[in-house]
């Protein structure tokens, strides 16, 4: 995944991403007779369906965000950008329309580049 794939992600889709690449959640997908796809993760750990909750919505829930954050214990800096969106620096800066999907995108850079150091790839 590049830097360009990152910036594009919005919604559940970074979300999703955030979960398994961040967070290292599993993902299950569930999609009931409405025809909605929804992602879920194993709040059990034992792959038990009755334990499974929704995938929480870290791009758009600060509460959420701020749990992406503290996977990170270096400085973070958060600020208002010129141009109407925010800005957020883990290692790497990322933009958003709000502070959580500003979060989620620097978050998933930060963890993309750091896993292609460590196999002497290309960063993110």
């Amino acid at each position: 995944m590049t830097r360009d794939d990152v910036m594009r992600l919005s919604g559940r889709e970074l979300d999703a991403a955030v979960a398994e690449h961040v967070l290292g959640i599993d993902l299950y997908t569930i999609n009931p007779h409405d025809g909605s796809n929804e992602y879920w993760i194993d709040a059990g750990g034992d792959g038990d369906i009755q334990a499974f909750r929704p995938l929480p919505r870290y791009s758009t829930d600060m509460a959420e965000a701020w749990r992406v954050l503290d996977t990170f214990p270096g400085a973070i800096a958060l600020m208002n950008a010129v141009n109407g969106q925010w800005q957020c620096v883990i290692l790497l800066t990322a933009t958003g329309m709000t502070a959580p999907e500003a979060i989620c995108r620097a978050a998933l850079l930060a963890v993309l580049r750091a896993k292609a150091a460590k196999n002497g790839g290309a960063e993110a």
